[in-house]
């Protein structure tokens, strides 16, 4: 379900959030995220990366400010209809006793249920095309917690992408997964926004975010300190004041983009 090009798909709008007896985490955040990209989101550890997404998917209420999908408050927004606009990944998923690669996948589909008519040819061309894009089918009928961690990552993209929402938010994607299969991700994700999707990835690793994002936001303390082009927010002195790191930035010898080299 690609998006048309247009406005930004999401905005955060002087967002404050937090949670429970705790100082807010995010403090008036504005950031926009913009249509038909791949917008990565990176910071240190505790700046707030995993909030924003939370809030951005009305798993967390602001405290202030508002979050703004197709500049449409999600406050206002029934909840059957955020799910078939928009889907997370989060960081970590309760795996149910039980449950069978297919079958866990297939949730993924229970936004576009209707009462009379739960399961139509279109739901399981969904579910086929998103096992096929993140190579579980050899999968299908294992227990999922008798799965490797990696394994596991790609059964909850797969998951997410069967919810096919034009709008795609991931935090930490490549988590559990080695090398090869961490581009292969990448590489799917980058694909999505080709076909154009909207994808919004927590990233830490920053050649990562250098090689596939289009749009990166740089967070620290709960704030957004820069946002654009990976290759105006990937210098060296930008990643010494976001990450408090000394480093070399030069260019990739095949692509071009920016690749970190800590001193």
């Amino acid at each position: 379900m690609p998006e048309s090009p247009g406005r930004a798909a999401l905005d955060a709008v002087r967002l404050t959030a937090g949670y429970r007896a705790q100082a807010p985490v995010l403090s008036e955040v504005t950031a926009s995220v913009p249509r038909g990209g791949f917008t990565a989101v990176i910071g240190p550890n505790g700046c707030g990366k995993s909030t924003l997404l939370r809030a951005f998917t009305r798993l967390l209420a602001p405290a202030g400010g508002e979050v703004l999908l197709d500049g449409r408050a999600i406050a206002g927004l029934r909840t059957s209809e955020l799910a078939r606009r928009q889907s997370l990944l989060p960081q970590q998923s309760p795996v149910p006793d039980g449950i069978r690669v297919a079958e866990l996948v297939q949730r993924g589909r229970y936004p576009h249920q209707r009462l009379f008519a739960q399961w139509s040819p279109e739901d399981e061309a969904a579910v086929a095309r998103a096992m096929e894009l993140t190579r579980i089918g050899d999968l299908a009928d294992r227990l999922v917690d008798t799965l490797s961690g990696g394994q596991r990552q790609r059964v909850w993209i797969a998951l997410a992408l069967a919810q096919d929402t034009p709008l795609l938010l991931l935090d930490e994607p490549t988590t559990f997964l080695d090398i090869a299969h961490q581009f292969e991700t990448l590489r799917l994700l980058d694909s999505l926004r080709a076909q154009g999707r909207t994808v919004v990835a927590v990233l830490h690793d920053l050649d990562h975010a250098a090689r596939f994002a289009t749009h990166v936001v740089a967070m620290r303390d709960g704030r957004v300190r820069a946002a654009g082009p990976p290759a105006a927010i990937l210098t060296e002195e930008r990643i010494r004041e976001v990450f408090g790191l000394d480093c070399r930035v030069i260019p990739d010898p095949d692509t071009g983009t920016p690749v970190v080299l800590p001193r």
